[in-house]
């Protein structure tokens, strides 16, 4: 068993730590490799939540529910570089709601919770875009498919009025650990839900040249991240040199 002493002098990496280690046990598989606009942006996500960065996870999760369907809908064959998307077509469909209407009707949402991907565009996707916090965390609340989202002491039928309008749907709370709570629960659903609408698609990752990007989606979701293997990344990561054998012999003026 692990006891973390995140004093003061050990500082702010402390804590760093602790949200690496602590949060890495609730990641679900991550998505299969398709290209770099869905799997970059996944890896930005789960990177975010690791850190504690919660807003970001949950911004960057919702950009991917509207992207990976809409991708989807307009090319379903092909995915990376052999696709050929126009600037107009890429603008096509201009929200969630629109997104998940056209592709119910070509069986890309064959196999996904509609209501929960309804509800989320109700609730969640224009909240988060626009920083309202407090009203994201309200509307959660009430709406069934979205409720478990929010820790159940801080619901408001668990809760008097005056304190729960002030203080538990207040931006701060967000941060002071609504918001993990939140993310914890949601990047399961949304990974779950994106690999169901890859599924109903023909797409093969794309390796034809974004090869690099995808040997690092590999190694971040293979990456131990435990506090020992940490500790060793950063032991060995790097090498440090007295500046005083460095040969300046050669080095020519500005």
């Amino acid at each position: 068993m692990k006891i973390w002493h995140v004093k003061k002098e050990v500082g702010y990496g402390g804590s760093l730590f602790y949200q690496l280690v602590n949060n890495a046990n609730n990641l679900p598989e991550p998505l299969p490799w398709i290209d770099p606009s869905i799997n970059c942006l996944y890896q930005e996500a789960v990177l975010s939540y690791l850190v504690g960065n919660y807003q970001s996870a949950l911004s960057d999760l919702c950009m991917l529910m509207e992207h990976v369907p809409r991708a989807a809908l307009l090319n379903s064959e092909h995915s990376g570089m052999a696709r050929k998307d126009s600037k107009k077509q890429l603008d096509k469909y201009r929200s969630l709601k629109i997104v998940i209407e056209e592709a119910e009707k070509v069986g890309l949402m064959n196999g996904c919770d509609v209501d929960w991907w309804k509800a989320v565009t109700k609730a969640i996707r224009n909240k988060a875009a626009h920083y309202i916090l407090p009203v994201l965390l309200k509307k959660c609340a009430e709406e069934g498919p979205l409720k478990k989202y929010i820790n159940k002491y801080e619901l408001p039928e668990n809760n008097y009025p005056d304190w729960y309008e002030t203080h538990l749907i207040n931006w701060g709370s967000f941060y002071h650990g609504a918001g993990e709570d939140f993310v914890t629960k949601f990047i399961v659903d949304v990974t779950k839900e994106l690999k169901i609408v890859i599924s109903n698609t023909k797409w093969n990752g794309d390796e034809s040249w974004w090869i690099s990007l995808k040997n690092a989606y590999d190694s971040f979701f293979q990456y131990d991240w435990t506090l020992e293997k940490l500790k060793y990344s950063i032991e060995n990561g790097c090498t440090v040199i007295d500046e005083k054998f460095i040969d300046k012999t050669d080095e020519k003026e500005v």
